[in-house]
């Protein structure tokens, strides 16, 4: 059993948890000021946050973070892989079927101008040392990218800090690198989107991640959910329950989810594939498919 350390916080609209292995695990008493940095620079419901800031432009230039100008690429790149499957300009969609307002219970909300539109423009957003110029009517939802990215981004920076091996659970979606504690894979369980809180598949992976997204949480009013599909600007309608992938990164996994929830299974398992990622699929009506690729990760 290595050496090893873990902290818990509330952080992005849910529970971070931070494990780091090694000689260093007081490292971990950066995490949180980590991560909640990064969350004050993207997160859509604080007015001064770079994101919020660029939402309220309207074709203006803006100064961001670095951080904030690598999000912002992440976003473009993985639209244009996705075929536009994954969508970070629907926020006004999302504020449509009344996602406004922070789950965290805080009363903080999204606002946007009137010149907000779906879809926006991705292909003029203009980044330049540090200064990003939307197009007017383009607004930006970090959501799971953001998560993600975060989750990335602080493993990076506490393994260049001297952690041998770290993990970061971000409300479920997890990413790893280097020693895990027992030396061995790192053991990732795959949720039951009908039970929360209960596992009913296990994985390993040496580095990589592994996010979920699910059409069972997050719902409002109509029977609409979050994950909305960007060919018909409304709630997916498809009978996905949740779709877990494995790809190398936190951001990537987050962005390759949302495939599951334009196309049907099998044609999604093959974008999927195609993105170097791997996939599990459940169906509402709870049958389960995976992607060959899959197989290789059970534990």
């Amino acid at each position: 059993m290595n050496k090893h350390a873990t902290t818990k916080f509330a952080a992005m609209g849910g529970l971070f948890e931070v494990t780091v292995v090694g000689s260093k695990i007081e490292l971990i008493s950066e995490a949180q000021d980590f991560i909640s940095t990064l969350e004050s620079l993207w997160s859509r419901f604080e007015a001064k946050s770079d994101i919020s800031r660029l939402n309220a432009a309207e074709g203006k230039p803006v100064l961001v973070s670095d951080q904030t100008c690598h999000l912002i690429r992440l976003m473009i790149e993985a639209n244009t892989k996705t075929e536009s499957l994954y969508d970070p300009t629907i926020l006004p969609l999302l504020i449509g079927i009344g996602y406004g307002e922070s789950k965290t219970g805080s009363g903080k909300k999204s606002t946007i101008p009137a010149s907000a539109q779906w879809p926006g423009n991705l292909k003029n957003i203009e980044i330049e040392h540090g200064i990003v110029t939307m197009p007017k009517g383009t607004t930006l939802d970090p959501g799971g990218i953001g998560k993600g990215l975060s989750a990335d981004l602080l493993i990076q920076h506490l393994m260049e800090r001297g952690a041998e091996g770290v993990l970061v659970s971000a409300s479920g979606d997890v990413a790893a690198s280097g020693q895990s504690i027992d030396g061995n894979s790192w053991k990732i369980g795959i949720e039951d989107p009908f039970n929360p809180g209960s596992e009913f598949e296990k994985i390993q992976i040496n580095s990589g991640a592994v996010a979920t997204s699910s059409s069972m949480k997050n719902t409002f009013e109509n029977q609409n959910h979050h994950l909305i599909s960007s060919s018909i600007g409304k709630s997916s309608a498809l009978n996905i329950a949740s779709a877990s992938v494995i790809a190398k990164t936190g951001a990537n996994a987050e962005v390759l989810t949302k495939i599951a929830f334009h196309r049907e299974p099998h044609l999604a398992i093959e974008l999927i594939e195609k993105l170097n990622g791997s996939v599990l699929i459940v169906e509402k009506n709870g049958e389960i498919t995976r992607s060959q690729n899959w197989s290789k990760f059970v534990f």
